[in-house]
């Protein structure tokens, strides 16, 4: 790649098409971390602060005003600016400048109508914080165009008890291009008439995944909300797949029995079933133990390394957000403001 060096400065509009996609990759939260291994939901301190604009918004507006200025840049902005939805990332999320209504429903609104923008879409993250301000309204509004877009009936779809034991069947059309997936999921999985179900039932299974090689979960997960208990000691050998490379989980109950039981029984048969040569790529499981929830890493270490498993504790915390409240990820897929069209018709464009 050559430049044409002439007198004067060169504008951006005159470098190749392969730089102008690099600088402005740089203005992508996905595009800069690239393959680091730290969890969606986890983000180092920046220094945000609250009297000013987040970092995350002021790197969505260059990318928007790229997609504006010019038609040169359009194409290389616009598919940066949809690689993922991630309002209130991280310590973003404390700024009091921005106004965080409207952009999950404005995103959601657009990449149902244009397929060619979902395609674009490599991760959204979703804050809670702010997930439950949508106005009613807005949300079932938004909710009959995406299924209008996808041809579905929303009668059979609200009319369906959504368990925790769902999700990955949700994921199943997928399994084959998955590759990493941040399960969070913390309500109530007990039905209506008191039964309850879990990930370790076969019909939820991971293991039919053959794509998917880092994997987060939280224990509560892994455990019947009923009673409090592991289903059996096998859950997650039963649970993950062949493929897997990395293993984190979240211990995020305080319940010191169920705590124990993960570490002597579950833990130590996922370690017994990797020596045994049934998941040949795991070469990564860790921890993200809460102040109550820590089981002995000594112990743990000794039986994954014997294994040939590296075994420990992350480092990185839940952010809290601006009400005090945690920030989590809710899935594989990172969400838009109802904003002001620009110099453009044209809803792609629109400011998010």
């Amino acid at each position: 790649m050559e430049l044409d060096h002439q007198a004067g400065p060169i504008g951006l509009a005159s470098l190749p098409d392969e730089l102008i996609s690099l600088i402005l990759r740089n203005f992508c939260l996905h595009c800069r971390q690239g393959t680091r291994e730290t969890p969606h939901a986890y983000f180092p301190a920046t220094g945000q602060k609250r009297e000013e604009r987040s970092w995350y918004a002021v790197d969505v507006s260059a990318l928007h005003a790229m997609c504006l200025v010019s038609r040169r840049f359009l194409p290389f902005a616009q598919e940066i600016l949809y690689h993922e939805f991630a309002w209130a990332y991280g310590d973003s999320s404390a700024s009091l400048m921005d106004d965080w209504s409207h952009r999950l429903t404005a995103f959601l609104r657009t990449v149902a109508r244009k397929k060619d923008l979902a395609a674009l879409v490599k991760r959204v993250y979703i804050c809670l914080t702010h997930f439950f301000i949508i106005p009613e309204t807005e949300a079932d509004s938004v909710l009959e165009d995406a299924a209008h877009a996808r041809g579905i009936r929303l009668a059979d779809f609200l009319d369906t008890e959504f368990l925790s034991s769902d999700i990955i069947a949700c994921l199943v059309r997928n399994k084959n291009t998955l590759h990493t997936l941040h399960l969070k999921y913390d309500v109530d999985s007990q039905t209506q008439d008191g039964s309850a179900r879990s990930l370790a039932e076969l019909e939820s299974s991971l293991n039919t995944f053959p794509a998917l090689r880092n994997l987060f979960l939280t224990t509560t997960l892994l455990y019947q909300m009923i009673d409090g208990s592991a289903e059996d000691d096998s859950i997650l050998t039963r649970l993950l797949p062949p493929s897997l490379v990395s293993l984190q989980l979240a211990v995020v109950d305080d319940n010191p029995w169920l705590n124990l039981r993960l570490e002597i029984s579950v833990m130590a048969d996922l370690a017994r079933a990797v020596s045994q040569g049934h998941f040949p790529h795991l070469r990564r499981v860790s921890c993200i133990p809460t102040t109550k929830g820590r089981l002995d890493m000594h112990r743990l270490e000794a039986m994954f390394s014997c294994a040939g498993v590296k075994f420990g504790y992350d480092g990185w915390q839940f952010h809290d957000g601006v009400a005090g409240e945690r920030v989590y990820s809710l899935g594989p897929s990172p969400a838009y403001s109802t904003a002001l069209t620009v110099g453009s018709d044209d809803e792609s464009l629109q400011s998010w």
